[in-house]
């Protein structure tokens, strides 16, 4: 997939105060990507700021300033690589899910299975103490 030019705005608590939102200008292949970037570059710059709004958009920014980040390739990549990390969990996850959905059906089978034994067992009981007075009573 090709790479290509985000504006990426967030607002955080900076706007109580007048300040306009920050812009970040970011190379990548997605929008996510590219708001997962801003995002990680944001919170570097203040840790402990809050971010309360995110918006992105294909292109440049209209006016005003902007950080342009799309030299930066650190985070880029380590956005690719968190990507990727949740691409093969996504995919582990609807495995493991395919298999409990699995196991699932065996443990209702064997539920059944397990609950026509003890009716049977309790059928044979009863025949049983049926069988235990009838031959008492013959002996009588």
């Amino acid at each position: 997939m090709d790479t290509r030019d985000f504006t990426v705005t967030i607002t955080g608590s900076e706007a109580d105060d007048g300040e306009a939102p920050y812009q970040y200008v970011v190379r990548a292949e997605t929008k996510q990507a590219a708001t997962a970037v801003a995002e990680l570059a944001h919170r570097e710059d203040d840790p402990d700021g809050e971010i309360r709004y995110v918006t992105a958009a294909p292109g440049l920014p209209a006016f005003g300033a902007w950080n342009d980040l799309r030299g930066d390739d650190a985070p880029a990549a380590q956005v690719s690589q968190l990507l990727a990390e949740y691409d093969e969990w996504s995919a582990r996850r609807a495995e493991v899910s395919e298999r409990e959905e699995h196991a699932s059906g065996l443990c209702e089978s064997l539920s059944d299975e397990w609950a026509q034994s003890d009716d049977r067992a309790v059928d044979l009981l009863r025949e049983l103490a049926h069988a235990v007075r009838d031959e008492r009573s013959e002996v009588r």
